[in-house]
């Protein structure tokens, strides 16, 4: 089990960076998403990208990678809304939520 303030301190200190804790939840969705059936859309590879970004680990939620439920618009990932009559739909925009938790 991951702890996400833990490994917040863990970068924060730097004995993390936020790319190491991309691999371990890359990991752990390989593992046992197929089971689970979390994710409906999973880009890991913009994560990657993402995490290397310099001055993550000044931002409140030190570059921990964060999942964001398909009932919230998000104008890079199609969102079903929880229904499959969405399936196709593309956001024009992010919802408020979406667009505070990429600060």
């Amino acid at each position: 089990m991951l702890a996400a303030l833990k490994l917040a301190n863990d970068i924060e200190a730097g004995r993390l960076k936020p790319r190491d804790v991309v691999e371990m939840c890359a990991d752990a969705i390989a593992r046992n998403d197929e089971s689970i059936g979390a994710f409906e859309t999973c880009d890991i590879e913009q994560v990657r990208r993402d995490a290397g970004k310099a001055g993550l680990e000044k931002l409140p939620l030190r570059g921990l990678p964060v999942g964001i439920k398909d009932i919230f618009d998000t104008a890079d990932v199609p969102t079903r809304y929880g229904s499959g009559i969405y399936a196709r739909h593309q956001p024009a925009s992010d919802a408020a939520m979406v667009m505070l938790v990429d600060r």
